[in-house]
């Protein structure tokens, strides 16, 4: 079984640090390696990913993530 973390997909380098820091954490905690697709400004693409897999079974995870737009900070 693989799992296939699907992300937004970002130009900033810190971003696409956390989206891999992310699937690392999830392969540790599953055991088992954990791809990444990206559904837009970056690749490979989801259907990249899967097209890599030969039918493997594979499990979509969404992780499309945003910044936190509710702390006090940002209400006024």
């Amino acid at each position: 079984m693989t799992t296939l973390l699907v992300a937004h997909g970002t130009r900033n380098p810190l971003g696409v640090t956390m989206i891999g820091d992310l699937a690392a954490a999830v392969a540790g905690v599953l055991d088992e390696p954990v791809r990444v697709g990206f559904v837009d400004v970056l690749g490979p693409t989801p259907a990249e990913v899967l097209g890599t897999l030969h039918d493997e079974p594979t499990v979509v995870v969404p992780a499309l993530l945003s910044r936190d737009t509710t702390s006090a900070s940002t209400c006024r």
